[in-house]
């Protein structure tokens, strides 16, 4: 048994897994190629003449993409056949031996982080697609070149395109990231207006929970309830009632071209005293630090309404008579409290060729079909007839929320290099949860921080992943653990000075370095 055999089947046998298997044929590569060519239509679908069968491993929430009607469907307009191969996403390690293995399907997915794709790139295991986007992908070949922002963020330092962005330039979805969700159902219980201030919400929270057990207020009320420093139902906005914006756990914004760290800002001083005041008075949980996403889902979900405060993509409630959009309140001496945006409307690594792969031609059309503004809506928000609707006039009008909870069943959603740029989005009428946050979105515009504020989607070197993760391991890890104290203990003023200067030991400086030359390399593009 050779060496490199040995290898494949003690991995399969580790983990439980068929990764991807390599044709041993004895034909030459140039002979392979020519004849997988050959089958290829170059335009219209069918992609192929002959059936042809490609292998992909995706990291997603469903659980089987073999099973998805979107898939099924495409195949059919194809004579492609894709055998995906799904990590959930609490299986990312089992995903990443795959680039420990180098044994590679004949495409990534989505999973995938830069410096695994910069990595496999370099050894040779990913193919470039320049050049088949500009042979074979007609529909990626024209966004690229109508959206320079889409461009920079796809193409790496050495000019190539490794891997396939997904692109949703819909407001709907960036302009915000979570709504601020209060239960008006309990404050006109109790004669309440919106709070405005953080005074005011302080006093809200207070009433809430003063009435624990009065009315529809239930006995094991959570006045508000979050997950400490996540970037999905956090804490962060909090922090931008205050005039600090913090977007991700990373603490890091970029004001005049220049990164700043606000975990050693100052002013993050208040935020968290605020946080202690409310924490100490049984206003936020102490599950709060401790809490999975399932279980905030369930909390949040929960039927009679436990949480008086909480955020959301999505207001569950679409009547809007129990919970309703909170605009940020305003902190002591604030102008105008700042509120997150999303910096997900071009996301790298969600789809590349590697270098098993025979048929790259049909597998690059494959991914431009998906680009095709019929596939990528209905990848996202469902297939005609059952989810969405095309009007006369060119529209496509979203069905309210039908099947809501069976969707997911159906499409593979922001887990595929769909492309929706607004000439795509403009066409849509919004309906149901979809529809209320595109109205919520605009009544937070007021608020939300300028883009230029939030650090973009640079490409780091090898190098400078290295350097970063060794750095932000112990950095962040005590900027969370030290803040999360605060808020439970106090003692933020007394000592502020000996952790500013711990972070310093640590080399906080030098992090900060690093995301500012990666900034300043993605500039220059």
């Amino acid at each position: 048994m050779t060496k490199r055999v040995a290898l494949v089947l003690a991995f399969a046998l580790t983990v439980g897994l068929t990764i991807g298997c390599t044709n041993n044929e004895t034909a030459s590569p140039e002979k392979k190629s020519s004849a997988a060519s050959s089958n290829v239509n170059q335009t219209g679908l069918p992609i192929v003449k002959e059936k042809v069968k490609l292998t992909a491993n995706v990291v997603a929430p469903t659980n089987n993409w073999n099973t998805l009607i979107y898939f099924q469907n495409l195949e059919k307009e194809t004579n492609v056949h894709v055998e995906f191969q799904n990590f959930g996403t609490n299986e990312q390690e089992k995903f990443n031996l795959m680039f420990a293995s180098r044994d590679f399907p004949d495409m990534i997915l989505r999973g995938a982080n830069d410096k695994q794709i910069l990595d496999a790139a370099a050894a040779g295991d990913i193919i470039p697609l320049n050049d088949l986007i500009d042979k074979y992908a007609p529909n990626w070949k024209q966004a690229l070149a109508k959206y320079p922002y889409l461009k920079k963020v796809a193409t790496m330092k050495d000019g190539k395109i490794y891997s396939l962005p997904i692109v949703r330039m819909d407001e709907t979805n960036s302009g915000i990231r979570d709504q601020w969700l209060i239960n008006v159902k309990w404050l006109n219980e109790l004669g309440l207006k919106m709070p405005t201030t953080t005074e005011e919400y302080y006093q809200v929270l207070k009433s809430f929970k003063g009435h624990a057990g009065q009315g529809s207020i239930p006995k094991n009320v959570i006045p508000w309830y979050y997950r400490w420093n996540q970037f999905v139902g956090g804490n962060f906005d909090i922090f931008g009632s205050f005039g600090v914006l913090v977007p991700n756990s990373d603490y890091i914004i970029v004001k005049d071209g220049k990164v700043q760290f606000q975990a050693v800002n100052p002013a993050i001083k208040e935020p968290i005293k605020y946080l202690n005041r409310l924490y100490k008075e049984g206003l936020i949980p102490p599950e709060s630090f401790t809490d999975d996403g399932n279980t905030y889902l369930a909390k949040t979900r929960s039927n009679p309404p436990i949480a008086g405060v909480f955020s959301s993509y999505f207001n569950i409630d679409l009547t809007e008579q129990i919970y309703d959009a909170m605009m940020p309140v305003k902190g002591p001496g604030v102008d105008k409290p700042l509120f997150r945006q999303q910096l997900n409307t071009v996301d790298r690594n969600y789809f590349a060729i590697t270098k098993n792969n025979k048929n790259p031609e049909a597998s690059i059309r494959w991914i431009d079909t998906v680009a095709n503004q019929d596939w990528s809506i209905q990848g996202m928000y469902g297939m005609f007839g059952d989810y969405l609707e095309k009007q006369a006039d060119g529209k496509i009008k979203q069905l309210p929320d039908k099947n809501a909870d069976e969707l997911g069943k159906t499409i593979p959603s922001n887990t595929l290099a769909l492309l929706m740029t607004p000439d795509l989005m403009d066409k849509m009428i919004w309906g149901g949860q979809q529809g209320q946050r595109a109205k919520n979105v605009n009544k937070y515009k007021p608020y939300v921080a300028s883009v230029e504020n939030f650090y973009p989607p640079v490409v780091f070197t090898s190098e400078q992943n290295d350097k970063k993760a060794a750095l932000s391991t112990d950095v962040l890890g005590y900027v969370n653990k030290t803040l999360a104290r605060w808020v439970v203990d106090g003692g933020i003023d007394q000592e502020w000075d000996s952790y500013v200067k711990k972070l310093k030991d640590m080399k906080a400086d030098e992090l900060i370095k690093v995301y500012q030359d990666a900034l300043d390399d993605f500039n220059k593009n």
